[in-house]
């Protein structure tokens, strides 16, 4: 069995807070992009699975995942979004990953509160 890792310079890394309430604003972070890249945050209620997402060239880890907002990476390679959660969210389960050409982010889990 051969196992293939690649070692990026920085870790690429999504930020959820711990705790999404709605209604009300979320900001999420990722970190670790390359400065001045366009970073895409990417959502499914479906769960997790590996879904190939040809405009990057990589693997998410999300089913039939959902184009969120893409946003330029600062020059220290960070990019966030803020988004306002309606009432209506309350109950709903998310699972939230970023993309860059050629990788994805960790993936979060989050259910509304």
């Amino acid at each position: 069995w051969v196992a293939q890792y690649q070692l990026d310079a920085a870790p690429f890394l999504l930020s959820v807070p711990a705790v999404l309430n709605a209604p009300g604003s979320v900001t999420l972070t990722v970190t670790g992009a390359t400065p001045g890249g366009s970073v895409q945050l990417l959502y499914t209620e479906a769960g997790p699975g590996l879904t190939y997402q040809g405009a990057y060239g990589a693997y998410c880890s999300l089913t039939t995942p959902l184009s969120g907002p893409i946003r330029t990476a600062n020059p220290v390679g960070v990019a966030t979004y803020t988004k306002f959660l309606p009432g209506g969210f309350v109950g709903r389960t998310f699972w939230l990953q970023a993309m860059e050409s050629g990788r994805a982010s960790n993936w979060e889990k989050r259910t509304v509160q």
